[in-house]
């Protein structure tokens, strides 16, 4: 058979890829060399060989027809190429469910594959009830703790942290770590997997003490088992930087974070991981005031994105918000504007209203409306970002009390102008009253003569100019005066508004 198959493609093995995942059956020797011998070839010859196969050897509702199709959409999504994979799912799967029936192993299998790649193209409320059905029948055949439970609960948990729901997330994903540990040892690759995605889960719910460690753990472990160079280890690297970022640790991340991307484009190409460190060392460079450096690596991770992953993934959603941010912070709020509405009106169609990332994104907007003087529509965006955050987070998040700042800042300075107003009248206020009150007994204003030392009536008009002029100084004075708070307050809150 491999002599036949080497005969028919020229012996042309350089593009074969191994693809086997502990998710995938294992092919018989016949079926695996069928298979690479299809990723091998140009995509029209691969689709031929494909074709020529299944009609030859075996019938198109054939098990093994279906986890050929199966296998080669594995490797398709593996590539990227999600749109080209997304149909063979679906023919693969529509095809075991009738074959098989819905409890096979796989057919769960293929469930799980096609979650998967919908969860890659930001299709997560089409994702969720797959994941579920998958877990609750591995539950019921095979137990809690069998690898492909765990497998199940790894893969939920990291599809409800995508979707915000952390908690839960944080739940499933303690209960995938604990049965690895278990049984597979502190070292296993798939260990290693589990305890990274906890300390994602830890870092976005703000336990960023307790990620650290983790991430340092998961980091030390490729590093040993695979080396520096392998594209998970520069995963682990990106993750480190990204954690000790967020704890302000920029002199320690900034080099994780060059050798991460520096190694990605070497190792991986234009691929989503590449684009990711990035975007995230861009994040970094912002935040230290390299602005040109950091906008030349935003735009570059936004077209890769936008070719790669398409206009309305989430990934994409979070380059369009980092470029915005950046315009924002240049003072380029016409430039930025539609790309923070760009991001809100995904974000909310694709994670709903409630998600973090929508949060952040109605935070962002409220404030360069804020800025744009726009501040009716502002108040609305920060209403609903700070009860979203209060319902998520609690009041203690380090998030939660940024959007109430930017609240309170707005607030102040949309009602200094009536705070100069009264600042202006209050003091006056008893000398009007004064006046007048003296003005009705004796329908006179009297004023102090230095040269005779007593006091003689005094003209109406003349009093009119004193009494403006009174109110000329009493505003030039309250004006400066609230002008030194308006700067202090603004110099208080100013690092901390863009989340």
């Amino acid at each position: 058979m491999v002599e036949k198959a080497t005969n028919e493609l020229g012996g042309d093995f350089s593009k074969i890829v191994d693809v086997v995942r502990c998710s995938i059956v294992v092919f018989t020797e016949e079926q695996l060399v069928w298979r690479r011998l299809c990723e091998a070839s140009s995509p029209m010859k691969r689709k031929s060989l494909h074709h020529h196969h299944r009609s030859q050897m075996i019938q198109e509702s054939h098990p093994d027809t279906l986890l050929s199709t199966n296998s080669l959409a594995v490797l398709l999504h593996d590539q990227g190429k999600l749109e080209e994979a997304a149909p063979l799912y679906r023919e693969a799967l529509d095809g075991m469910r009738q074959t098989m029936g819905k409890s096979h192993p796989d057919t769960l299998n293929m469930i799980n594959n096609l979650a998967r790649l919908l969860q890659d193209q930001g299709k997560l409320a089409e994702a969720e009830p797959l994941l579920r059905e998958v877990l609750e029948e591995r539950r019921r055949q095979v137990g809690n703790s069998h690898l492909t439970t765990l497998s199940s609960l790894h893969n939920l948990a990291l599809l409800l942290r995508a979707q915000g729901k952390l908690a839960e997330a944080e739940s499933l994903i303690r209960e995938a770590l604990e049965g690895r540990r278990q049984q597979l040892g502190n070292s296993h690759v798939d260990t290693l997997l589990s305890i990274k995605t906890y300390a994602s889960i830890l870092q976005d719910r703000g336990k960023l003490a307790e990620a650290e460690p983790l991430f340092r753990e998961v980091l030390e472990g490729r590093r040993q088992q695979l080396g520096n160079s392998h594209p998970n280890t520069l995963s682990s690297v990106n993750n480190l930087a990204m954690l000790l970022d967020d704890q302000g640790k920029r002199a320690e991340a900034e080099p994780l974070y060059r050798e991460a991307v520096n190694g990605m484009r070497k190792q991986l190409g234009p691929h989503r991981n590449t684009y990711n460190a990035m975007n995230n060392f861009a994040l970094l460079l912002q935040d230290k005031g390299s602005l040109d450096e950091a906008e030349s690596l935003f735009r570059e991770a936004l077209k890769g994105r936008r070719q790669v992953l398409g206009n309305s993934h989430a990934d994409t959603f979070s380059s369009i918000g980092c470029l915005a941010s950046l315009l924002h912070d240049r003072g380029e709020l016409e430039k930025a504007e539609p790309l923070y509405r760009e991001v809100l009106a995904g974000r909310r169609q694709k994670l709903g209203n409630t998600h973090n990332d929508t949060l952040f994104t109605l935070n962002n907007l409220a404030l360069l409306l804020e800025e744009r003087g726009k501040l009716k529509e502002a108040e609305s965006l920060y209403r609903e970002a700070l009860k979203g955050r209060r319902e998520q987070l609690g009041d203690a998040h380090p998030s939660t009390q940024t959007v109430k700042e930017n609240a309170f800042l707005m607030y102040y300075l949309s009602y200094v102008e009536e705070l100069e107003v009264c600042m202006v009248f209050l003091p006056l206020s008893p000398l009007c009253l004064f006046l007048v009150t003296r003005a009705k007994k004796s329908q006179r204003f009297l004023s102090f003569s230095r040269t005779n030392k007593r006091y003689f009536p005094m003209p109406r008009r003349h009093f009119f100019v004193v009494f403006c002029r009174l109110i000329f100084a009493t505003y030039r004075i309250s004006h400066f005066v609230t002008l030194f708070v308006k700067e202090s307050v603004r110099d208080i809150f100013i690092s901390r508004k863009l989340i």
